[in-house]
């Protein structure tokens, strides 16, 4: 994929200002320390660095998710799309990136392990223990037809009807004090 980024096209198909695209090149920059891209670890100190608590397993699904071509690296593009469409103004792309990011394995449904996984790291994240408790009551909620796996319509149905559930999914780190 490589490091180049086109503002204005990038501007343009997200509904965001160019300034927003530069100042997500200067924030990518920042944290690369040099380098031309994100290494795993890199991508997880930057987690670290904003959340109050281990946020190592949450940075991991992310950097899966970001790293589009699979090279074990997140360059400047796929920095920038990944931070994009996780706070995308199109609901539609907002959904369906959310659910990919469930579909830990790929399979195309999000299964009951796979909520608990994401729960977990997300409690992980911030310093409490209610993992499991809001893994069972999303899935609950999601799983409409009782088959222990959570298909892209029910996830769609679910976080259209509970906007919670892409807050979970796209954390934003705490306000300082």
């Amino acid at each position: 994929m490589g490091n180049s980024v086109n503002v204005a096209g990038l501007a343009e198909e997200f509904q965001v200002s160019q300034e927003e695209i530069v100042e997500l090149k200067r924030i990518y920059k920042e944290n690369c320390g040099g380098s031309r891209f994100l290494s795993r670890d890199k991508f997880r100190k930057v987690y670290n660095k904003v959340f109050p608590g281990d946020a190592s397993s949450f940075a991991d699904i992310m950097f899966n998710k970001f790293d589009t071509d699979g090279d074990g690296k997140v360059d400047m593009r796929e920095f920038i799309v990944g931070l994009l469409m996780s706070d995308a103004k199109n609901v539609d792309q907002k959904i369906k990136f959310a659910f990919e990011m469930y579909d830990i394995d790929k399979s195309g449904t999000i299964s009951r392990d796979e909520v608990i996984q994401i729960s977990q790291a997300y409690s992980r994240m911030y310093n409490t223990d209610d993992g499991p408790t809001v893994a069972d009551r999303l899935f609950r909620f999601m799983d409409k037809n009782d088959d222990d796996e959570i298909s892209f319509e029910e996830f769609d149905e679910a976080a259209r009807n509970n906007k919670e559930i892409l807050n979970l999914l796209f954390p934003r780190p705490p306000e300082p004090v």
